[in-house]
């Protein structure tokens, strides 16, 4: 699974209200065990590519999309977006709890809660009352004015982003290779980001290309592994 962290841009209605109550956590997991559930839902829908926005400075960040080990997050706040090949660009958002006992914010807790959610929508399927992914429908980011299920396909097919990437991060390796293995597709992107990231003196451009690639790349794995 691809976690790229990025700060909140737009507040949700509330989150910074000083008198907003929330609730200690009623969970008793831990982050790997969270980590491990929303793959498992990503995969389900088809990518294992998703964002997650939490209360950090962009200068908390690192390169590879992960937080500095020495970052401050001060919300509990947590927005997850997921951009998939068929249902478009689903967010949804948490800042309901706060960790248990301590009263520490713990975006971690909201997290967790978020993928528990996506676990119970896709468990309505069992049932037979949405068998085309219309529980998902209501968390589609607004306005993006395309019906469901009816997004363009990416400029780039999964070969050609397997070989880009592969060319960025200067790792020759077979395409099938490439879209096999999630965890030398991060590895390239890894590298391919230290020389193209604008704040490294790379173009915007290409940078913009190997996150589209990167994307690509880890739908065509997850399709892959659903249709096993």
């Amino acid at each position: 699974m691809i976690l790229t962290f990025r700060p909140i841009k737009v507040w949700p209605e509330g989150w910074q209200d000083p008198n907003r109550r929330r609730d200690y956590t009623p969970f008793d997991s831990s982050y790997s065990a969270t980590l491990q559930l929303l793959d498992r839902e990503l995969t389900h829908l088809g990518t294992r590519d998703a964002t997650l926005q939490v209360d950090a400075r962009e200068t908390q960040v690192r390169l590879d999309g992960q937080l500095k080990a020495d970052a401050k997050v001060e919300h509990p706040g947590a927005i997850v977006t997921i951009e998939t090949a068929k249902l478009g660009t689903l967010v949804y958002s948490c800042d309901r709890y706060i960790a248990r006992w301590s009263g520490k914010v713990s975006w971690q807790e909201n997290l967790r809660a978020i993928a528990l959610g996506l676990e119970a929508l896709r468990k309505v399927e069992r049932y037979g009352i949405a068998n085309r992914g219309e529980q998902y429908a209501g968390y589609r980011e607004l306005g993006s004015g395309i019906p469901l299920g009816q997004e363009p396909p990416s400029t780039m097919t999964a070969d050609e982003a397997a070989r880009f990437m592969s060319t960025l991060a200067n790792m020759p390796a077979p395409v099938d290779d490439v879209i096999g293995d999630p965890d030398l597709a991060d590895l390239m992107y890894k590298y391919a980001a230290k020389t193209c990231h604008p704040d490294v003196g790379g173009e915007a451009e290409t940078f913009k290309q190997l996150g589209e690639a990167r994307r690509v790349v880890a739908r065509a794995y997850a399709a892959r592994a659903y249709a096993a």
